[in-house]
């Protein structure tokens, strides 16, 4: 089962102070900093293993955005959480996420369907998971926010690429291209047109698109987005030929069961 692709938006926010800064504004950055190190704390129990550290940082940085009243980011914090139990297979617990507390916050309703989405995807049902972010699409105000946009199309392009991958890879071409600016949005965008384009049996284009891929992680490997790396680095094994990198990548794969 293919593991769900996200590009997850925590805003991690680069904290500089300088000689120049008068104590006021150093207050203000404080909170910023705590902000910074739970966002770090969450991502690194995120790719630990550890359930209960995972569960217990981001119930801690939930609690400090709804405490902010902060929804922009207390929803996309809430969405890290069922792609986490959808990867790890906690079908049931993702299934109860879902089912969205009121936050009296319309703009964010869309949200929901996306949960669905991934849920289904989850459970090799792609073609509910493409009705319900086709859904959520309808619900983003895009002008206010191009990155739930962004993050849709690509979540609808994971539907498609199940069963129609050309479709998915005409869907990736939607996305909004200020956001593939940034080498951690272009890398992920990258990686999965790698995984398409090798599946549709267009090593040309593969070669192509893994070519922009690599040259982000060895050369800008703090903007690289390595969500998908191992199924990448598979793909490029086997085109090659090379079993044995093919199969330690493999071995290099986190699964469940």
């Amino acid at each position: 089962m293919k593991k769900i692709f996200a590009i997850v938006a925590l805003l991690m926010v680069s904290v500089t102070l300088t000689a120049r800064q008068k104590p006021a504004d150093q207050e203000k950055q404080q909170p910023q900093e705590q902000e910074q190190a739970m966002v770090q704390r969450l991502y690194e129990t995120q790719v630990s293993g550890s359930d209960t550290d995972f569960y217990e940082a981001h119930q801690t940085f939930m609690d400090y955005l709804e405490e902010r009243q902060d929804w922009e980011k207390y929803y996309r914090t809430w969405m890290n959480r069922v792609i986490y139990d959808v990867n790890h297979k906690y079908f049931h617990r993702a299934f109860a996420e879902i089912n969205i507390e009121e936050r009296h916050q319309e703009r964010y309703l869309y949200i929901a369907n996306m949960g669905l989405g991934f849920f289904y995807n989850g459970r090799n049902q792609p073609e509910l998971g493409e009705k319900f972010f086709r859904r959520a699409l309808q619900g983003i105000d895009a002008e206010k926010d191009p990155v739930s946009v962004f993050n849709s199309y690509l979540s609808l392009a994971q539907s498609l690429s199940f069963k129609r991958p050309a479709e998915a890879m005409a869907c990736l071409d939607s996305l909004p291209q200020q956001m593939l600016e940034n080498p951690m949005y272009e890398s992920g965008v990258l990686g999965y047109r790698c995984i398409i384009a090798n599946k549709m049996g267009d090593y040309e284009a593969f070669e192509r698109y893994f070519t922009k891929y690599d040259s982000i992680r060895h050369n800008q490997p703090e903007q690289f987005n390595a969500t998908n790396l191992q199924q990448v680095m598979v793909c490029h094994s086997l085109i090659r030929k090379d079993y044995q990198s093919a199969l330690a990548w493999c071995d290099s794969i986190d699964v469940r069961l």
